[in-house]
């Protein structure tokens, strides 16, 4: 194995590949709040939309 100022490759790459799982991770549960961010948005745009006619109180989050 090579060593270069006391860190083995090995040890590098096993570092770089646990980070890049935990990032990994972090991106994946990101993406369930951005959905719900997503629909919460979408869900406003249509109550605000439709509230003229008299229906978007009836979307309107609680």
């Amino acid at each position: 194995m090579t060593v270069v100022e006391g860190v083995s490759v090995r040890e590098t790459a096993v570092r770089t590949l646990r980070a890049a799982r935990a990032a990994t991770g972090q991106l994946v549960g990101g993406l369930g709040t951005a959905f719900q961010a997503l629909g919460v948005l979408l869900l406003s745009a249509v109550a605000a939309v439709t509230a003229p006619a008299g229906v978007g109180l009836l979307l309107a989050p609680l």
